[in-house]
Order: structure tokens, then sequence, then C-alpha cells
């Protein structure tokens, strides 16, 4: 039977091709097993009933499994006897009282009337006994009956609202600002579990990583009795999640056996708890730059990215006048000499794969960068940038962070600061260099003590060259790979609409060979439902603001209490700013990622800080919403955004107004758009709420 739907079903999904994104397991499997979960879920039962000694036990059993998995609807079938009949009945009654209604009772033959080509067949096996009787399509045909879940339905008070403004629903999941009252998801219990390996948690935006990472800390020091003897260190690229992170532990460790003295250090980048009859800080929280400073004791100013930038123009300057007077023929130099390159270069490759003597640097692995031919003129030419660069800011009076993280990694590997910590969580590891995580082992006592988590769609300061380096071939068969499936807190309207933008940035892994290593957004059943990505155009930002407050005006009935405009863009923040009566901020992807916000607006006027990078950059700034997205179009939209405009899904966009639609058409010149779709102008709480 398994191998007969199997084939059935991919016959039918030749005829119905739409069928195909539907996932198919087959298994040969008691009916009563429950070792999966599944979301949403229809049962069909056919002739299941139809034993009717053991029938009181086989509702009892099916009953459980009705229980156990909460299906949508139910099928059931069996043959048109009455017996039979009866049965199927009797147990539709048991399922009525469980919530479930009769949508729709079958009762005649499906099949019926004369079977023409077999009675042909039979008449002429059956010449000599003359038999002329047609063969009947009437053996007792099919009966079946088909049950929904009854849906609770939402009521307002209208007497309280007149004006029939809903005062407030909460459609949503607790935010995670109290972390003690979050649940965990099975998978994410899982994640958790303190092993004695190296761990490396990954999933797609909202799925939890940041929970888990938590919640494994309090897992490890509950089983150890909070051990007076560990120094775990706790480090991200993220001041705002650092804080965060601090504020969850907090929350969910013992205040009896564990303590903090409140805020070390400045700008929330360090913070510390210590046990109880502890000497020493066991836990230590610290924002991945302040580690060469605060351990390695690098203090000095730190130079400025502007200051860098324009030494790096000036270099390029210089080589342009270099390649002219020495008549060098390089194809396309301008895809070297530019700031991004040179820049990035420095800090991926130079720094990042620790490539930094000209040998390395000319015959060395770059991956996820743009294809150079070892020891050839564009490498040669790459080469001549960044030794250039290296030399002109080691010899400034101020230090660039990057060259801070050098001088800490040299440090030690001269054997300085060594097997200071017993454990280390990195969040958001999708920003670690192959250098960084070098730094980490050099710092672990173990190497087996080591727990990554992160998300390389979100690889805003790396790109494509982000990845989860190799630990030591011991070690490396060791790692422990989990897996955090759907997002819990990304709106299923919107992880529906950013899909195929999800898809592409997979498409980019998977050319760099770690596919595996990422996930494309799954819009997960217990997410919250959500409003869609609200589209909105303006010709002025004064009238793009005045439209954007009308939206988060009303969208108030999702628990809008604070909002996010990204990429920074000061000017329109400030103008909602002085419309609503609710918490607004401007703030850099860079800062917030790994965090999240009721209402986030995504300004499309602000450039993103690397073009390479834009999907990603642009991936995880639509995914910092736990409510609702309204993406801000006006006539300085850039360029660069507009292929990313044309990968969001149409049917899962709401469009604040005519224009809006028509100018996003405009966008969208590369996608076959309806002309006859009608933009809602006039919004109501059903509608929102649809």
């Amino acid at each position: 039977m398994v191998e007969y739907q199997r084939r059935l079903w991919s016959h039918f999904t030749d005829r119905y091709p739409v069928c195909k994104n539907i996932l198919n397991e087959y298994e040969l499997n008691s009916w009563v097993n429950r070792r999966k979960e599944y979301n949403p879920v229809w049962i069909s039962a056919s002739y299941l009933f139809d034993h009717s000694d053991k029938q009181d036990q086989l509702v009892k059993d099916f009953v459980g499994l009705i229980d156990a998995y909460h299906p949508e609807q139910v099928f059931l079938a069996s043959s048109n006897q009455l017996n039979k009949q009866r049965a199927v009945l009797h147990v539709t009654q048991q399922f009525t009282r469980s919530g479930y209604e009769p949508i729709d009772i079958l009762d005649e033959q499906l099949f019926h009337g004369e079977a023409e080509l077999l009675t042909a067949v039979r008449a002429k096996l059956d010449e000599k006994l003359r038999v002329n009787k047609p063969v009947q399509w009437s053996e007792m045909g099919f009966f079946g009956t088909a049950l929904m879940r009854q849906q609770s339905g939402l009521s307002f008070d209208r007497a309280a609202n007149p004006d029939k403004r809903v005062a407030g629903i909460d459609l949503f999941n607790p935010p995670m600002i109290v972390r003690r009252d979050i649940a965990l998801a099975t998978d994410q219990i899982e994640a958790a579990v303190h092993k004695e390996r190296p761990a490396f948690i990954f999933g797609p935006a909202g799925c939890g990583k940041s929970v888990v990472i938590t919640e494994r800390i309090k897992n490890l020091v509950e089983s150890a009795n909070y051990a007076p003897s560990f120094r775990i260190l706790v480090t991200t690229f993220n001041k705002e999640l650092i804080k965060a992170l601090h504020a969850w532990l907090k929350s969910i460790l013992d205040p009896e056996f564990c303590s903090t003295p409140g805020k070390n250090g400045f700008d929330y980048t360090e913070y510390e708890f210590y046990f109880r009859d502890s000497t020493q800080a066991n836990i230590v929280l610290m924002h991945f730059d302040i580690l060469p400073t605060r351990i390695g004791r690098l203090n000095g100013s730190v130079m400025n990215e502007s200051v860098r930038t324009h030494i790096i123009e000036g270099i390029i300057e210089e080589i342009w006048t270099e390649i002219e007077h020495e008549g060098l023929r390089i194809e396309n130099p301008e895809r070297i000499l530019n700031v991004d390159f040179v820049r990035d270069e420095y800090d991926r490759v130079f720094y990042g794969q620790w490539l930094r003597d000209e040998a390395a640097y000319l015959d060395g692995a770059r991956p996820g960068r743009p294809t150079l031919v070892r020891n050839q003129g564009p490498r040669r030419l790459a080469w001549r940038c960044i030794s250039r660069l290296h030399q002109c800011v080691t010899t400034a009076g101020r230090t660039p962070f990057i060259n801070k993280r050098m001088l800490f990694r040299e440090q030690l590997e001269n054997g300085d600061h060594n097997d200071l910590f017993t454990h280390i969580f990195v969040d958001e590891f999708q920003d670690c260099t192959a250098s960084d995580f070098q730094i980490f082992y050099r710092l672990l006592t173990d190497p087996n003590h080591l727990v990554v988590a992160g998300d390389l769609a979100q690889a805003l300061h790396l790109g494509r060259s982000a990845s989860f380096p190799r630990l030591p071939d011991s070690h490396q068969r060791n790692i422990e790979r989990k897996e955090l499936k759907g997002s819990y807190r990304l709106p299923f309207r919107i992880s529906e609409a950013l899909l195929e933008l999800s898809g592409r940035i997979y498409d980019k892994r998977k050319l760099c060979g770690d596919s595996h290593d990422v996930r494309m957004l799954n819009p997960y059943k217990g997410s919250p439902p959500g409003a869609r990505p609200i589209i909105i155009w303006a010709p002025t930002v004064d009238e793009l603001a005045n439209k954007t407050c009308a939206a988060i005006e009303r969208y108030r009935v999702y628990g809008i209490d604070r909002v996010k405009v990204m990429e920074t863009d000061n000017y329109f923040s400030t103008a909602l700013n002085r419309m609503l009566d609710i918490n607004v901020g401007a703030d850099s992807v860079l800062r917030f990622k790994g965090l999240e916000c009721t209402c986030v607006v995504w300004s499309t006027r602000v450039q993103v800080l690397n073009d390479e990078e834009a999907e990603e950059f642009v991936y995880t700034i639509l995914t910092r919403t736990s409510g609702i997205l309204i993406v801000a179009l006006c006539p300085e939209t850039r360029d660069i955004y507009k292929p990313i405009l044309n990968t969001f899904d149409r049917n899962r966009l709401i469009f604040w107004d005519g224009v809006s639609w028509n100018r996003f058409k405009d966008f969208c010149v590369d996608r076959e758009l309806h002309d006859d779709y009608e933009p809602q102008t006039e919004f109501d709480e059903e509608s929102i709420l649809a």
C-alpha cells in the first residue's frame, strides 16, 4: 500500500503541479505510531472501523490520535453497507464531542454504471459460455464523512468601542523580554542539552537560537551545581544583544547560587556573574571587539572607519598612477581598485584567513571572495593594495578594531592568555572569521567546550566569506550539529512573502559549498499569523511619514509599542516621532541584528553598507519584526533594492493605496503582475485580521 500510494502521488502531482510543494513522507508503521510532529495535519482513515469486534478499541485509539495531533480535518471512508455506515457515523459522533463538526457526508456511489472495457474482456473470455451480463460498478460503493475542527471566533465589545476600533488583541507569542516565560519547543530543548562536544546550532531568523544559548548555559551550570571552577565566556558582535543575553540569564539562573554585581565596563559591552563561594567571575559576557582591550590590554585610540576609508582612497589613487606609469595590463583593474574590495579583502582575507605575507596571500584560498587566479596579475595587484593599507594603519596613531584583533591573536600565539575559559558560547557566529575562531580555540582549555549559534543567511560582516571553520580533526568529527526549524517570532505572512529572497541567499551559499549550514526561511504554522508586509510609496519624505504613521495607527491593534527605522534614516525617523506617541528610533541593522521589534520600517532611501551583501542586509532588516513590517518606497529608493523587491510574493503583500501599487509595479518590471489587481484602500478590523 505504501508503494502504491507513492506511485499514485507521483501521477497526481503530474496532473496537478501546484501540489508538488506538499511534503510527503511514507512509513510502514502501526497507525497509532506518534513519533513525529506535523503541522498542519489532516487525517484520513479508510476501512479502519470495519472490524466490528474491535470497534470500541479502534475508536478509543483513534480519538487518542486526534487528541495528539489536533488535525484541521478528518476524513473517514468505508463501504456503503448499512453496518459500516453505522460504524462511521458512530465514530463521527465521538469526534463532534471533541470539537469537530461534519462538513460533508458522502453516501452516493462514486463509480456506477457499466464497466465497458471490463465487460468486453469478460465477454471475450466467456465466448463459449455466451455470458452477456455486463459488469457493473455497483458493488456497494463507498460511504464517508469529512469533519473539520471548529475554530473559536474573535469577539469584540462594540458597545465599549462605538467607533468600531478594536482596543487591542495579542495574536503574537510573548515578546522575548522575560526569558523565564518562554516555553521551548522540542528541537530547542534538544539543542539546549549540554554535551561534552563542540556544538553548532543553526536555523532561520526567529527560530530561537539566542534562547537556546541561554538555556544551554543554564543546563551546563546546573549540571555542575554552579561549580566555582567554571569560567564561561559569552560573546557576540552586537552590544544590545549582549545586554539582552545578560537580562535573560539573570532571569533564569538561580539567585541562590549566582549573583551579578551589575554592569561592568561601559556601553553594555561587559557583564559578569559570580557563583557562590567563587573568587572570580564565572560567567563573563563581552562584546567581541573588547576582547583585545579587556583581555589583551590593547588599549589606545581606535581609528574611525571614515579615516580608514580615506586612507584606502589615497592608496587606490596612488596605485592607479603606478599602473599607468608601469604600463601594467590587468583586466578590469577597477574591480580591485575600489574601497569596498580593498577593505573587505583586508578584513576577510588578510586577517580573516590569516594570509599575512605575500607568498601565503598569492597562493592561498579566499573562500567567498571574488575570484583572483593564484599568482596572477589581479591577485598581485590586490596584494599591493592590502599590504600598503596594513603599513599605513600600523604606523598611524590610531588603530582600527581589526588590527587590535590581529595583535590579540599574535599575543595568544605567543602563549599569552591561553586557556582562560572553560567554556565559550558565541551568538551570531556568522560574523566570525577563521582567525576569530583561532582566538576562541586558544582562549579555551578544551575545544569540546565551544558552542556557537547563528544563521549564515544573516552574514552582514562577512557575506559569502562566512562559514563554520574546521576544528582540529579529532574534534571536527565530534561536532554536534543542531538545526532549529521554523520561525517562532517572525509572523507567518511575512515569512511567506520573503521565501524567494531567502532562497536566493541559500543559492549563493550553495555556490560556496556550505548550503548544509544555512536554511531557507520556513513559514512555521505555530508562528504568529500577523499582517502581510505593507508597501507604502510617497513622493516626499514628509508625505511618506504621514502615510506610514497612518498605517502604524491602523495596525496598533497588534500591540505595537516600538518602531525601528532601518537602515538609519534620521530625517524619516524624526518625522515619524513627531506624529506618534510611541517610541520611534532609527538604527543600523549591524547594531540591531539578533534582536526584534514590534514594528520595523525599511527605509529604501538609505544604502546598505556593502552592495555585495545587499540581499543579506535587507533579509536581516525585514526579519527583525515580531509584529508588522512596512516597506517605505519613494523616488529616492536605491536601484540596488529593485531586484530584491522583485523577489517579494505579491500575493503576500498589502499595498496601502493605489499609487503604492502602481509605483511598486514600476519597481518590479522583471515580474509578471496582474493589472486587474485592486489594492484595498479602506481598512477595518476584519480585513486587518484576515
